[in-house]
């Protein structure tokens, strides 16, 4: 059990996770949603089209653009009942997001031209799809998951790879951020003194055989 929760605390998931977001979050900003079964659940991809769908509804059309993102923080791996990994990680985002008319183009919520600042939090899953092929995230053709670049436009094959699938995307304040950082740090320095009194305990008891 040891070894699987040791096996994504490495350089790799960080990069990983890093690189799995953003290529959500720039397939969701295209609605290129058969792009995102290479990143995410199903289970999140059906959220995300029904939010999508809502927005169509009333007219209305979220733009997402010059996106980009730093590397997690605050990374945390577990094991969950059923033995499935479960990886939740920190990202701040910097991106372009408004909401317009789709007839009028004019906003409706949001600033156009304004890049802000957004902390999310994500939670991952072991990815058990064992399909051989992929869509090609430059130019969607199908292509096999083994392959190191698309025969067709010859861009690298970013998704051959990936261990993960995004679960769950939130988007949380800093406040909170640095709220559980802090109570977790509280948490570990208890820990450390109850550890300790309990070492001084043993070596009283020691010196008085």
């Amino acid at each position: 059990m040891e070894d699987r929760i040791k096996q994504y605390k490495t350089e790799e998931t960080y990069v990983e996770i890093k690189r799995l977001f953003l290529s959500a979050l720039k397939a969701y900003a295209e609605r290129a949603f058969t792009k995102l079964k290479d990143f995410e659940t199903n289970a999140l991809i059906n959220k995300q089209t029904l939010a999508y769908e809502s927005y169509k509804k009333l007219g209305a059309k979220e733009v997402i653009q010059k996106i980009t993102v730093k590397s997690p923080t605050n990374i945390e791996v577990k094991i969950r009942e059923n033995q499935n990994i479960v990886v939740v990680a920190d990202l701040e985002a910097s991106l372009e997001r408004y909401v317009i008319d789709e007839k009028t183009d004019s906003i409706i919520e949001g600033v156009r031209e304004k890049i802000g600042t957004y902390n999310y939090r994500i939670s991952l899953i072991e990815n058990e799809n064992t399909d051989s092929s992929i869509i090609c995230e430059n130019c969607g053709a199908t292509i096999e998951k083994s392959e190191d670049t698309c025969p067709y436009c010859h861009v690298v094959n970013s998704n051959r790879n990936n261990r993960l699938l995004i679960a769950d995307i939130s988007e949380v304040s800093m406040r909170d951020i640095l709220q559980e950082a802090n109570e977790k740090y509280k948490r570990e320095k208890e820990l450390e003194m109850k550890n300790e009194r309990l070492q001084e305990e043993m070596e009283k008891r020691r010196n008085s055989l």
